[in-house]
């Protein structure tokens, strides 16, 4: 049964992504993608992989978070909740 449902999910999943990055954005990065890195400069490595320089060090397309806007509630800070 779980084989099943692993190759109905893999028949669903898209077959390409579209994101907008651009220098100086920032994003969240870290085992727990929460530390704050700007881009500094967008390269594709020889294997044909997306490479992000940031602040905090290299990482690959699709291994961060976006950094939101504003938060739920309007707050420009998650931590704005509990003041």
């Amino acid at each position: 049964m779980t084989h099943f449902i692993k190759e109905q999910a893999m028949a669903t999943s898209p077959k390409q992504v579209s994101i907008t990055l651009e220098v100086g954005q920032e994003i969240l990065v870290g085992k727990f993608r929460n530390s704050r890195a700007k881009i500094t400069k967008i390269e594709v490595a020889s294997s044909g992989d997306v490479v992000l320089k940031t602040t905090k060090g290299e990482r690959n397309a699709l291994t961060f978070k976006l950094v939101p806007e504003e938060f739920e509630g309007g707050r420009k800070n998650p931590a704005d909740k509990y003041r």
